[in-house]
C-alpha cells in the first residue's frame, strides 16, 4: 500500500508537479480525435467498427453493438445479489435528491393598459430533449454509479430517448454491472462502442446508432475532448467537461472519522 504523502514535505518541484498533473495538451489530443470524428461522420458504423478495433482490441460489426433485451437480462444472472440490491437503493436515492430539482412550467399574463386591452403572456417552459447520449466509461474498469446518476435526470425530465454507450472489454460488451445499472435507471438502448468514435456516432447518427441531442458523460481526455470538439461544431449539446476524478478531504482532529472514511469511499470505484 502507497503511504499517504504530506504536502509540507514535498519539495518545491514535486508540489508543482502534482498540481500540474491533470493538465492536457490541448492540440495534440485534437490532431488525435478530428480525424476520428471526420471518418466517422464520414463512414458510420465502417469508422465505428475500424477504431473499436484499434483502441479497444474488440473486433465488433455493427450488428453485435447493440445489447439485446436477452443480454441484459442475463446479466442480472452475472452480478451478485448485493450489487443489485445495491443498484436500486443508489436508484431511489438519486432520484430523490434529483426530482427536487425538477423545474415546472409558468407564466404571468400582463396587459398594456387595463384589462379591457390586449395583453400578453410571459413565462418559461421546460421542454426535454428528444434523444440523451450517456457516456459510461468501462473497458478496464466498470463504473455503473456513472450509469444512474447521468440516466436518472433525464428520466424525471422526460427525455424520450436515452442510448447509452460504454466500451466494450475483450469479452466484447460492456460490464454486466454497466448493463444491469442502465436497465436500472431506465436506458432504452445500450451499444458496446466507446472512446471518440462512441461520441461522434451519437453526434452524427449511423445506420446502427440514434442521432442524440445532448451527450453526457465522463471520460477520459479524448473522449472530453472530442465532446467540446463536437459542440463547438454544433453538432450536439454536451453536459460539461469531466476530468480525472478527484476528492480532496479538508479535516481536523476534530472530524468525524466514519464520515471521513465514507467520503473516501464515494472515490474507490476509480482506483
Amino acid at each position: 500500500m502507497r503511504p499517504p504523502q504530506r504536502l509540507r514535505d514535498l519539495d518545491k518541484d514535486e508540489y508543482q508537479r502534482i498540481l500540474r498533473r491533470a493538465a492536457v495538451k490541448t492540440e495534440s489530443i485534437l490532431s488525435v480525435i478530428i480525424p476520428i470524428v471526420k471518418e466517422v461522420e464520414k463512414r458510420g458504423d465502417a469508422a465505428v467498427t475500424k477504431f473499436t478495433a484499434q483502441f479497444d482490441g474488440v473486433d465488433l460489426a455493427p450488428k453485435d453493438f447493440q445489447v439485446s433485451q436477452k443480454r441484459v437480462k442475463a446479466a442480472y444472472e452475472k452480478v451478485s445479489p448485493e450489487l443489485i440490491v445495491s443498484l436500486k437503493k443508489m436508484h431511489q436515492q438519486v432520484w430523490d435528491f434529483h426530482q427536487r430539482q425538477r423545474r415546472e412550467d409558468w407564466s404571468i399574463d400582463k396587459f398594456f393598459l387595463n384589462k379591457k386591452e390586449a395583453h400578453y403572456k410571459l413565462g418559461q417552459r421546460f421542454i426535454p430533449v428528444e434523444r440523451a447520449g450517456v457516456y459510461v466509461p468501462g473497458g478496464r474498469a466498470s463504473y455503473p454509479s456513472t450509469a444512474i446518476m447521468a440516466i436518472v435526470p433525464a428520466k424525471i425530465a422526460a427525455v424520450k430517448n436515452i442510448i447509452v454507450v460504454s466500451p466494450p472489454s475483450l469479452k466484447r460488451e460492456m460490464a454486466d454491472a454497466i448493463m444491469v445499472a442502465a436497465d436500472i435507471a431506465g436506458a432504452d438502448l445500450m451499444f458496446n462502442i466507446g472512446g471518440v468514435q462512441a461520441i461522434a456516432a451519437l453526434a452524427y447518427g449511423t445506420s446502427t446508432i440514434p442521432q442524440v441531442d445532448i451527450v453526457v458523460g465522463p471520460g477520459n481526455a479524448y473522449v472530453q475532448a472530442a465532446k467540446a470538439y463536437l459542440f463547438s461544431l454544433g453538432k450536439v449539446a454536451i453536459d460539461s467537461p469531466a476530468g480525472p476524478s478527484e476528492i480532496l478531504i479538508i479535516a481536523d482532529d476534530s472530524a468525524n472519522y466514519e464520515y471521513i472514511a465514507r467520503d473516501i469511499l464515494s472515490q474507490t470505484e476509480h482506483a
